[in-house]
């Protein structure tokens, strides 16, 4: 399960008092115990934690995005690194291609 949907059933959760309610399994065995009936609004307790889980997950979310564009961004850096290593490598095969040809040209002319 990824932290997205985590966040979307937690809303699903929030929207729906019913819902919230049969999270109160202990009430709900008191109230049946009693011959009593759980009123609708009773799930305050439950409504507070999903909230506060609700936060927590936008907050790793967050903090997995911005590792992510770390991540990215040392990637691009060391590119750019490998990419100007690379060239360095060129221009020195070029160089002994260019030493080579002259060798060989004096020697031919000698």
């Amino acid at each position: 399960m990824n932290v997205k949907g985590a966040i979307h059933c937690i809303t699903d959760l929030l929207d729906n008092d019913e819902d919230m309610n049969n999270l109160l399994l202990t009430e709900q065995a008191t109230a049946k115990k009693n011959n009593e009936v759980l009123d609708i609004e009773s799930h305050a307790s439950v409504e507070l934690m999903l909230e506060e889980y609700g936060r927590q997950l936008n907050s790793i979310l967050l903090e997995i995005d911005y590792l992510l564009q770390r991540v990215q961004s040392k990637q691009d850096i060391l590119a750019l690194s490998m990419d100007a290593y690379r060239n360095r490598m060129i221009r020195m095969n070029l160089y002994l291609s260019i030493g080579g040809i002259s060798l060989g040209f004096g020697t031919a002319v000698a």
